[in-house]
């Protein structure tokens, strides 16, 4: 009887060890730093440096900026050559604006073959391949139906346009499904309504804004995605243009039948195909505009991305959907509507419109970002090859650098943070973050706009020759560098990273 327990613990043991072994090297650490004084030390350890570089634009003009304004307002989504289609460049998919309508929507950018000898970037207009192509000029593929910034007049608030991405839609992640028919790709986006318990015009100030996740379907590799058909009381305009007038009044999106395809409305388009509200807060948009009462603080869950399992074996693949600091996701049948179950802290059970949520991580310790007085925000997954590895990255709202302790009277900043999985349907399995070496900065102000200034909002990370969302132990992050919140101090940037294993 005695030695029975010894013999449960060898046998649990000797089960660890085999599916421990099951698996190579895990990531020990990720580092944005190298040998190579690019751009001075930054944060980075003493004898290495910082990575970071603007991503240039056509002709090797400063900035991509110049021809896309704000890139890039939210996560990005990389397609390598031969990965879309017959896309034979690096295709971007980013949140910007443009000369022809400077509101923030879905854009694609061509980055060539890749970077140049010292690793910098340099993107052009990708309207070669027939994305964003218009008579008008260089423009979004995907956009809000509504002028950003603006509200429809009405002449009753409890009667304003309850459309869920009325006056901003823009991309956290575009994927492709498993076994799905070519061409097919989703975009998961962030859904913006500013205009509870107000009558109209324009808003000169920010606030109020109901942030929801949606999800759009495109049939052609990205290049046209669903546009919200007119009705007698909404006028189509197509894109790059947005109706400056009228919303469509369609608080959960629109499918099939009222649709357009892009700015063509001659088809009808199949049922499966559209724009609609898979995630939002509670109470629901539809109850606080009949309230007509003006909210304070946003609600929801902000900078979305997205992923889908495709490296996971057996029956059953689920897109997984981050916003805020949580999670929420969706088993895939077919090419048909998803429905989203948000993370409740014991199963993905709550539903993704209006359901009560967690957080992914709990309280814990300063140098995890776990502490009360710190953010997380930015989350988005990859999959590491070399490690059959979940990875997840977010950035860290901090008042000091984490990796230092809590330090009162510390200038506050931000910095990049990592955690693993091997098994991303349950939660809890995360590993306790880590900071990426070199990506902590200090926030600066912006001496023309007064806002703050971080170089490394929406960090996507992305592998030369990788599928999307599939990294290798090197690549690169792109990130917006500048204010997040407006302004003209943006730009588009990326830093090399490097993964280092355990021996």
């Amino acid at each position: 009887m005695t030695k029975k327990p010894t013999i449960i613990v060898l046998l649990l043991c000797a089960i660890g060890a085999t599916l421990h072994a099951q698996h190579p090297p895990a990531i020990a650490s990720i580092s944005v730093c190298s040998a190579s004084n690019i751009s001075g030390q930054g944060s980075c350890s003493p004898g290495t440096y910082d990575t970071e570089q603007a991503v240039l634009g056509p002709a090797g003009s400063p900035s991509i900026n110049e021809i896309a304004g704000a890139t890039s307002d939210e996560h990005s989504s990389v397609f390598s050559p031969g990965t879309l289609g017959n896309n034979s460049d690096y295709l971007f998919f980013v949140a910007s604006g443009t000369s022809v309508n400077k509101e923030i929507g879905a854009l694609a950018l061509s980055g060539h073959a890749g970077p140049g000898p010292s690793g910098q970037w340099s993107f052009d207009v990708a309207s070669t391949d027939g994305y964003g192509s218009y008579s008008a000029g260089y423009g979004h593929v995907f956009t809000a139906p509504f002028k950003e910034a603006h509200c429809p007049v009405v002449g009753d608030v409890t009667k304003q346009d309850p459309t869920f991405d009325l006056v901003y839609a823009a991309p956290g992640s575009i994927v492709k499904l498993p076994q799905s028919r070519p061409g097919s790709l989703l975009m998961i986006y962030e859904g913006v309504n500013t205009c509870i318990g107000d009558d109209g015009g324009d808003k000169s100030t920010f606030g109020g804004d109901y942030i929801s996740a949606g999800i759009a379907t495109s049939s052609d590799y990205g290049r046209t995605w669903p546009t919200y058909r007119g009705t007698p009381s909404f006028q189509f305009v197509p894109l790059p243009d947005v109706n400056t007038v009228s919303g469509p009044s369609a608080p959960y999106g629109a499918m099939g039948q009222d649709t357009c395809m892009g700015i063509d409305c001659s088809p009808t388009p199949p049922e499966v195909y559209g724009r609609y509200l898979v995630e939002s807060p509670s109470p629901t948009l539809v109850s606080l505009m009949t309230a007509g009462q003006k909210i304070g603080s946003p609600l929801g869950g902000q900078e979305i991305s997205g992923f889908v399992d495709d490296a996971r074996q057996g029956a059953g693949h689920y897109v997984y959907l981050l916003y805020g600091d949580r999670i929420a996701r969706a088993e895939i049948h077919g090419e048909a509507p998803l429905t989203f179950n948000k993370w409740d802290g014991q199963a993905f059970e709550a539903p993704g419109v209006g359901g009560a949520d967690v957080p992914i991580f709990p309280d814990g310790n300063f140098e995890n970002c776990e502490g009360k007085n710190q953010l997380r925000f930015g989350f988005s997954i990859s999959y590491v090859e070399d490690t059959q590895q979940y990875l997840l990255t977010f950035v860290c709202q901090s008042p000091g650098n984490p990796k230092d302790g809590y330090q009162p009277n510390s200038h506050g900043g931000a910095a990049w943070f990592y955690s693993t999985t091997y098994d991303l349907s349950d939660p809890t399995q995360w590993t306790t973050p880590l900071q990426i070496d070199g990506s902590w900065n200090q926030f600066m102000p912006d001496a023309n706009s007064g806002c703050t200034l971080y170089n490394g909002w929406y960090p996507t990370f992305m592998s030369m020759a990788a599928q999307p969302a599939h990294l290798s132990l090197t690549g690169y992050a792109f990130y917006l560098s500048g204010c997040q919140t407006g302004g003209s101090t943006r730009v588009y940037s990326s830093r090399a990273f490097t993964i280092t294993t355990s021996k």
